[in-house]
This record gives C-alpha cells, structure tokens and sequence, in this order.
C-alpha cells in the first residue's frame, strides 16, 4: 500500500527506529517517560504522512 509515493512498511519502519533511538535515550538517561517515549513515534508517522501528501499533491501540478 503506497501513501503519496512510499510503502507503507517503509513508514512504519521509520516509525520503529524513532521509537527505539528515543527508547535507548531514555535508557541512557534513566528515566523512563512512556507516554513520550511511544507518543512520539506515533505523531512522527501520523507527520511524515501529512507532510508527504503536501508535498506530493505541490510538486504533482509542476509536473
């Protein structure tokens, strides 16, 4: 299933190693915040959606 030209496995994909860099941060700091630690990655996917549909929809009339 391709959303605005990329895979959605490739999204999730992203999705997964922001929330494990953010999880390994937090290892590192000791202090577990879970909501952040797995909000974050959620609104990051839910983002880059947003911002590649823009994007794809701008550049669509130029070409």
């Amino acid at each position: 299933m391709n959303i605005a030209g990329t895979s959605l496995e490739e999204r999730l994909e992203q999705a997964f190693v922001v929330f494990l860099v953010f999880l390994v941060f937090a290892t590192i700091r000791d202090s577990y915040d879970w909501s952040s630690v797995v909000a974050i990655p959620v609104l990051f996917f839910a983002f880059k959606i947003g911002l590649d549909l823009v994007l794809h929809r701008l550049l669509e009339g130029r070409g």
